[in-house]
Formats: C-alpha cells, sequence, structure tokens
C-alpha cells in the first residue's frame, strides 16, 4: 500500500491517496494534517445502486476502521453531513453533524428517479421513517417541481442546493 501524500496550501491541504485505478484527492483542513498523518488512509467503496459508487476515505487500525469525515468530527451517534454534498471535501467548514433526517434531506437525490420499468421520473417523499406519497411523471421538471412542493409539505422548506438542471447534471447523467 503506497503512503498517504499531503499537499500543504495557503488556505487547506489535500490528502492525496492512491490506489491502483486512480488518485483521490480529499480536502482537510491544515490545522488536520499532523491528526490525520497518525494513520494510513485508504478508499472503502461500494454500490449504492447498480449505476451509483460511493467511495468514502477511511482510516483502517487493529480491528477498527473510521471514515475520515467522523474521525474529524468525532460525532458519537449522530451522523456527520457534508454540507457541499461533496464527500471529498473534509474540512471542518463542510462538516456538520445531523440527524438522520437533516442528513437525508442534503441530497442530491432528494427523492427524484428515473424508472427504467415504467419509463418515468418519479418523486417520493419519506416522513417519520415512512414512504409518504410516491407519484410518476414523463419530465423530471414536472418530478421537480412536484417534489419541491413535498418537502413544502412535509418539511416546511426546501432543500436550497436542487434545481432541475442540477439534479439533472448530478443525478441522471444529462
Amino acid at each position: 500500500m503506497k503512503k498517504n501524500e499531503y499537499v500543504l496550501n495557503e488556505d487547506h491541504a489535500v490528502l492525496v491517496i492512491h490506489t491502483s485505478e486512480k488518485t483521490y484527492n480529499f480536502t482537510i483542513d491544515l490545522g488536520d494534517v499532523d491528526l490525520c498523518k497518525q494513520h494510513q488512509w485508504s478508499i472503502a467503496s461500494r454500490y449504492i445502486t447498480k449505476r451509483t459508487k460511493e467511495e468514502k476515505v477511511y482510516a483502517q487500525s487493529r480491528n477498527t476502521s473510521q471514515y475520515l469525515h467522523r474521525f474529524l468530527m468525532n460525532p458519537g451517534q449522530m451522523l456527520v453531513d457534508h454540507i457541499d454534498q461533496n464527500p471529498q471535501n473534509c474540512s471542518r467548514s463542510n462538516l456538520r453533524l445531523a440527524t438522520h433526517a437533516d442528513n437525508s434531506r442534503n441530497t442530491n437525490a432528494l427523492g427524484i428517479w428515473f424508472s427504467s420499468r415504467t419509463n418515468r421520473y418519479v418523486a417520493c417523499v419519506c416522513f417519520e421513517g415512512k414512504e409518504r406519497e410516491k407519484h410518476q411523471f414523463t419530465t423530471l421538471d414536472a418530478a421537480w417541481l412536484h417534489r419541491r412542493a413535498l418537502e413544502q409539505k412535509y418539511f416546511g422548506g426546501t432543500n436550497k442546493a436542487l434545481t432541475p438542471s442540477n439534479a439533472a447534471k448530478l443525478k441522471f447523467g444529462i
């Protein structure tokens, strides 16, 4: 396993991790470099769906492993949310402690997906652990508008980071 590299910039540092397939860059605070150097960091990959691969950086020592963002925040039982939704940005200003509900709301997927079975876009909302409403639409814009209305109804607000154009780019590769 190749040793981790640290690139120091004026206002942040980059943790560089090399795998046999590619090189990963994770943004961290300058003040966290010495703390991070105490561990060997690796990449953990898993497929969330057939097409969506999630990759996180983790440290493994003895019988335990810990993700970088959790290591930096030491959240106990809470989750750590990446405010800008970029899992490779682990600067503390981009991390916050969150409940499962808060973390679920800060996502690009946000209850909209394309069903290849029905050839339609699906807008769905889950509230208090249960699927409350699910509707199908022929266009992404219609699904997006309905999802925004569902967010208002169930959560009293919307995820301002999601727009029809970035939903298409981020979620559907359009």
